[in-house]
């Protein structure tokens, strides 16, 4: 599954929060589809510049 996520700028505009939330969208959608595996692409990190340790922390 896969969602657009924010632009990640300097970490002060709550870009955080708002990648969590694609997280727990597409995890919801994943539950509601009564889906038994699910392989998510780590959101933001390529174009839109998150860096890739505030994912996986």
């Amino acid at each position: 599954m896969h969602t657009v996520g924010p632009r990640y700028s300097s970490g002060s505009k709550k870009e955080l929060r708002e990648l969590e939330k694609c997280y727990e969208n597409i995890l919801s959608k994943a539950i509601e589809l009564k889906m038994e595996s699910i392989a998510i692409p780590l959101i933001s990190t390529g174009a839109f510049g998150f860096p890739k340790k505030k994912v996986f922390n």
